[in-house]
Parts: structure tokens; C-alpha cells; sequence
């Protein structure tokens, strides 16, 4: 078959397109990128084997640099070009573009030719520097704590105070502003919280805004804590090129309570009687400034610890521990005295056994209420009003008014006497038989408040004295919230 010489040009020029387009060519790798400032984004030279044909030399970097682009601001760094590679150590935040013309020579065995392959490549890059780490109590926006220096330096006096709430939980919210802020490279730095008992622990911020949780586990947690945040554009995460840092602590306060009362036995409860006294402390121990709000007093006003005193009137009263920006707070419901139950200890004498005289004396326990708090720091009085009585045989008996102070210990506890004293056993001889016969005595409660005035909590106690015809026994009584009553005596000589 004989071809012209037209069809003979068109092969050859067939042939050697596919010559060229089949040789070995450069190819490029940048990493890291988006970068952080203070990185370095590393060019990786390589090719596409072709089969038949040999790389005698490169690739390498012909020609390299830094253009900026629309964006601004415009990333800026340091070139070092060693032909073979690149390095870029970058200086400024922002946008830029890295262009870069590889090339490597080759030789084809199969034709005996050889050539220069070239590549041209821009790359747009993204330079990210971390500006202001910000940690805010998520429970109160005015309390919070910012770095924004560039070294890995111990935040002594950068610590910023969490109270516990009354759920075991304290909330931080971790913020980390940015240069471009429209970089979008929230991901290249990562942050962790040292220690126990935060969700999440640690993570980036390519979601913008976090909110951890620390919960208290009860026992030994920790409640000291580092937060770091760090560059995570390197191999593996972490960048050995990179020194830019930002730390600050974290400090979870908490109040624990301890009544001065050993009774009743639960010493850390909030519920507690006027007048109560309790020692406030503040986990971990540190020195705080103490105040107290709705009613009360404490002292002293600063220091790891301090006693707070109820009013002696009923209140809602709350103890605040303030260091820092922190208010942890602890509130205790203060509560009157509301009753009284009573229970016969024992009965007296009054005198030898005979038949001239009547009357009865009995001990009585008495428990003031409610019984889930103290009252030993409250005075109480009976306030008897006085009694006018007249017996059976038509005799006016009377019992005068009286002022008995008295008071309890941790346990709410006195021990009251009931005697009616002796009266002739003719007192319940009517003119014809003996009979029975009753007469109360009232006995009204009252505790000093706060201005010191006395205040009625009991109005209805009496202590009753039955007289029976039968035996001319006596007996008596303490009605309170519950009744008591003493046993049958007498008569007497």
C-alpha cells in the first residue's frame, strides 16, 4: 500500500503528540492546608512513571512564589527553596496563592529521544493564626477568662472560677477567635481539658462555640483543671513546627455544710432551726469572701471556711462563696419551732403515803418540733397566764401568772415537772360525797425572735390535774402535741 505524502506528515505528527503526551510529567504536593501561623506547609515533588521512559533528572522547583488574591488579608511566609523541595515557613495570616513551575527531564530508550516535562500549578492557600481563647461561665456571661499570648506559658493568675450547682454540674463555654475569621479552619486547632469529669474533653472548633459539662462524681474528683489549646495542622494532628499556644484554668468550687449540732445526724442538711449554727467550707480549700443574703449573719467574712448563723426568724437564707467572678452559693431553709411531743419519764412524790392530803407529780420528756432540726440556740418561755378555780367543797383555788424560761439541747430536749402540790382531801368533798374533779393549767410557748420579741408557737398547752373520788388519787397531765399522762398517786400525809 503506497500513502502520500500528506497521510505520511499527519502520522508522524500523531506520533509524536502521543510521544509528548505520553512522557513522564511532574507532580506536587502541598501540606498542610488551610496552615496555622507559625507552620510549615511542605512541597512534596514526584511524577507519573511511564513505561519506556526514564527520569534522568528532577523533578525540581523551577520557579516558586507567593501571589496574593481577592480575599484579604493576604498570607505572607518565607521561601526556602532548595530545587529539589520547597518549604514555606508561614509569618501572616490570610489569603494567598503559591505558584509553582516543576519540571524533570526524561529519556524514551524505544525512540532514543529525550525532553523536559512541565508543570504549572497554583495553589490557593488559607494561613490561619489563632488570636483570643476565651473560657465564660455558661451560667453567667460576666464571668470569664481570655489569653491571647503566643507563648506556652503557666496561667497563674488566668484561672477562672466554676460554681457547682445544686445537680453536681458546672458549665464552661470555650470560644477561640481567629484571623481571617472567614477562614473556615476552625479545625485546625484542638483543645482538651486536663483532668476527670468534663463531656466533651477535648476536640477542635470547626463547630465554632463548645459548651463542656464537668460533673461531679462524688469521692476524690478532680476540680483543677488546664485547658490547652494547640495547633493541629501537622502530620498526626500536632505541628512540631509550631510554638503558638493558648492555656487557661480551670478551678470547680463547691460548698460543703456542716451544722454545729451533732443531732440529728445528718449534719451536711440545708433545713435547719433559727438561731442554728453552721460551718460553711468552700472545695477546694481557698480563701473566698463569705456574705450571707434573706436573713442571718457569718463570720468570719473571709477565708476557706466560715460559720453562718440563722436568724431567729423563719427565713430562706443563702451563704455566698465569691472568688473570682464565681458566686457559689448554698441556701438553707430556716424554720420556727411548730409543736411539741411529750412522754412521761417518771412520777414524783410528794411526801409519805397517809389520807390528810391529795396532789400528784409526775417528770415529763419533751421534744420540740419539728424534729429534723436544732433549737438549741433559742430561748423559750412559758408565759402562764395564771388560773382561777374553785374545787368541789366550794373552795377558791388559783395558780398565779408566771414566766418560766427554758431551753433544749442539740436533741430539741427538756424535762418538764407537772406537780398540782398538796390540798386537803377535803377539797373534793362536796357536802355529801367525794368526786372527781379537774382543773387545767395553760401553759402557752414562746421563743425570742430576732428584734426580741417574744412570739407564741405553742398557744394550746395545759397541764391538766384530775382528783379521783374513788381512792383520792391525783394525777397529772401534759397536753402538747400529743398527750401524756402521769400515774395514779397518793394520798399523802
Amino acid at each position: 500500500m503506497r500513502l502520500s505524502l500528506r497521510s505520511v506528515v499527519f502520522l508522524v505528527a500523531l506520533l509524536t503528540a502521543q510521544s509528548v503526551c505520553a512522557c513522564p510529567e511532574p507532580t506536587m504536593d502541598w501540606s498542610p492546608n488551610p496552615v496555622c501561623v507559625g507552620c510549615q506547609s511542605v512541597l512534596t515533588l514526584d511524577y507519573t512513571p511511564v513505561s519506556g521512559y526514564e527520569v534522568t533528572y528532577g523533578p525540581w522547583v523551577d520557579y516558586i512564589a507567593i501571589l496574593p488574591t481577592s480575599n484579604s488579608p493576604t498570607a505572607n511566609g518565607v521561601i526556602y527553596n532548595n530545587v529539589t523541595n520547597a518549604v514555606v515557613d508561614w509569618s501572616d495570616p490570610g489569603f494567598c496563592s503559591l505558584v509553582v513551575t516543576s519540571k524533570l527531564d526524561w529519556f524514551c530508550a524505544s525512540n532514543n529521544t529525550s525532553g523536559t516535562s512541565t508543570n504549572f500549578s497554583v495553589k490557593p492557600f488559607t494561613v490561619v493564626r489563632m488570636e483570643t481563647f476565651k473560657l465564660t461561665d455558661a451560667t453567667n456571661a460576666n464571668n470569664s477568662k481570655q489569653d491571647t499570648t503566643d507563648s506556652d506559658a503557666t496561667p497563674t493568675n488566668n484561672i477562672l472560677y466554676l460554681a457547682e450547682d445544686t445537680n453536681g454540674n458546672a458549665r464552661v463555654i470555650l470560644n477561640l477567635t481567629m484571623t481571617p475569621t472567614n477562614g473556615n479552619a476552625g479545625s485546625l486547632f484542638k483543645w482538651q481539658i486536663s483532668g476527670s469529669g468534663w463531656s466533651p474533653a477535648s476536640g477542635d472548633f470547626s463547630v465554632g462555640t463548645i459548651t463542656s459539662v464537668w460533673t461531679d462524681a462524688g469521692g476524690a474528683v478532680d476540680r483543677e483543671f488546664t485547658v490547652t489549646v494547640v495547633c493541629n495542622c501537622g502530620a498526626g494532628g500536632d505541628c512540631v513546627n509550631c510554638t503558638y499556644r493558648r492555656m487557661l484554668k480551670i478551678t470547680v468550687i463547691r460548698v460543703d455544710t456542716e451544722t454545729v449540732a451533732t443531732v440529728p445526724a445528718n449534719r451536711s442538711r440545708t433545713k435547719i432551726g433559727i438561731g442554728e449554727e453552721v460551718v460553711c467550707s468552700v472545695v477546694p480549700s481557698m480563701s473566698v469572701n463569705w456574705s450571707v443574703s434573706g436573713g442571718g449573719t457569718n463570720s468570719p467574712a473571709t477565708g476557706s471556711s466560715t460559720t453562718f448563723t440563722a436568724s431567729k426568724n423563719p427565713s430562706t437564707s443563702t451563704v455566698h462563696a465569691q472568688v473570682g467572678g464565681a458566686d457559689c452559693t448554698v441556701t438553707f431553709a430556716v424554720v420556727a419551732p411548730t409543736g411539741m411531743i411529750t412522754s412521761l419519764t417518771s412520777d414524783g412524790s410528794l411526801g409519805s403515803p397517809g389520807t390528810n392530803n391529795i396532789g400528784a407529780k409526775s417528770f415529763f420528756d419533751c421534744w420540740v418540733l419539728p424534729n429534723d432540726v436544732s433549737f438549741y440556740k433559742v430561748k423559750f418561755q412559758e408565759n402562764i397566764p395564771g388560773e382561777s378555780y374553785t374545787w368541789p367543797d366550794g373552795t377558791g383555788g388559783t395558780r398565779p401568772s408566771v414566766i418560766v424560761p427554758w431551753g433544749v439541747g442539740f436533741d430539741n430536749k427538756t424535762t418538764d415537772t407537772v406537780s398540782s402540790g398538796l390540798d386537803p382531801v377535803a377539797r373534793i368533798f362536796n357536802g355529801t360525797n367525794y368526786v372527781d374533779f379537774t382543773y387545767g393549767v395553760r401553759v402557752p410557748e414562746e421563743y425570742k425572735n430576732e428584734a426580741g420579741t417574744w412570739v407564741q408557737w405553742l398557744p394550746g398547752e395545759n397541764h391538766p390535774r384530775d382528783y379521783r373520788a374513788s381512792d383520792r388519787k391525783a394525777r397529772t397531765k401534759l397536753e402538747a402535741s400529743n398527750t401524756a399522762i402521769g400515774g395514779w398517786m397518793g394520798p399523802w400525809q
